[in-house]
Order: C-alpha cells, then sequence, then structure tokens
C-alpha cells in the first residue's frame, strides 16, 4: 500500500457502521475530486445511512467551489459528517464551514474521535426513537 501523499491523496473505507474519509497532507480538492469522493462514499453506502468520520492533515485546500458542491449535493437529513480536528487550524476551518456554507446535512466539528461515535450514536438513538435530528 502507498502512503498517503501525491499518489494516494486520500483514504475513504467503510468500517462497521460508519465511512472513514482521510485526506493527506497537502491535498487539494476541487470540484472534480469531490465529484469523484461524493461518488466513492455513495458507492460505500448508496442507503445514506452510515455517518462519515472525517479528518485531515496540514495543507489541505478545498475550494470554495468544490464546498459549494458539497453543500448542494449533500441535502437534508441524510449522511451526518463528523469533522474531527486535530489543531486550531482544522477547528478554524470547520467552523467556517459550519457557519458560512450552512451544510444542508448533519455536520458537526469534534475535538476527536470519541466525540463524533458519540454524536453518531446519539442521532442514531434520536432517529430510532422518531425525535427530531
Amino acid at each position: 500500500m502507498l502512503p498517503l501523499g501525491k499518489a494516494r491523496p486520500f483514504e475513504l473505507w467503510r468500517e462497521q457502521d460508519r465511512l472513514h474519509l482521510h485526506l493527506a497532507s497537502g491535498t487539494r480538492v476541487g470540484v472534480r475530486e469531490m465529484k469523484e469522493l461524493l461518488r466513492l462514499i455513495e458507492a460505500l453506502d448508496p442507503g445514506r445511512m452510515c455517518p462519515v468520520l472525517y479528518w485531515q492533515d496540514e495543507l489541505v485546500q478545498v475550494d470554495v467551489r468544490a464546498r459549494d458542491l458539497l453543500r448542494r449535493a449533500c441535502r437534508g437529513q441524510g449522511r451526518a459528517v463528523g469533522f474531527v480536528v486535530r489543531d486550531v487550524a482544522d477547528r478554524v476551518q470547520g467552523n467556517f464551514f459550519q457557519r458560512f456554507h450552512r451544510p444542508r446535512f448533519p455536520f458537526r466539528v469534534c475535538h476527536d474521535q470519541e466525540d463524533a461515535l458519540r454524536w453518531f450514536r446519539e442521532r442514531r438513538q434520536a432517529i430510532q426513537l422518531g425525535m427530531p435530528r
């Protein structure tokens, strides 16, 4: 397996009841790359039931048009995304996305993986009980 980097800008896999998405250091995500990521996520989970545990290494750049595509393509109360932050820059980026791009899907900035998994469990329980999400 190649290390993450230029040859492999991301890793995406399904584990139990969730998807994992990890972007490598220096990855640039444009519209074309976002379309490919969305296509792969849909292929791994066509029912849109699995939440996505997302984290990135340093110097990841997501083009504003790619963020707009993500927001438009992922409407409604579908797949939740937990963005696990590792530093202040991640937190600023996640909070900016949440506040100014206003994703139409459940999105949360999480301080670690356990925080994201706890949020996923709470959402699943609320859905099962018929409570508002």
